[in-house]
């Protein structure tokens, strides 16, 4: 069983940490934000250098799915960006992406 004290001692380490890297982390991240309707979608986004990394968030806007269906999305890096796949299921949704 973990003790309380060393959860508590844990969490505050870990917050610590987070505020000592706010002034060395780099800050130039790209996102935005883009509204589909229900379909299959590629779309090109460019970034002014490589990306190392996408993260991706898909919302169900007006009617969402059901019976099992889901909205998906995924990514391919490009040297100047990269695609975004989507194939949305519900009548129309909102993807955004954080981009390193």
């Amino acid at each position: 069983m973990i003790q309380k004290n060393c959860v508590n001692s844990c969490l505050v380490s870990a917050f610590e940490a987070l505020i000592n890297c706010a002034g060395t982390c780099d800050c130039n991240n790209i996102d935005g934000c883009i509204t589909l309707n229900q379909g299959n979608h590629e779309i090109t986004v460019a970034t002014d250098s490589a990306p190392t990394a996408v993260f991706l968030s898909v919302s169900p806007i007006g009617t969402p799915v059901c019976s099992g269906n889901i909205d998906m999305v995924g990514y391919s890096l490009l040297p100047t960006g990269f695609v975004l796949y989507a194939n949305i299921m519900s009548n129309s949704a909102e993807v955004c992406y954080i981009v390193e």
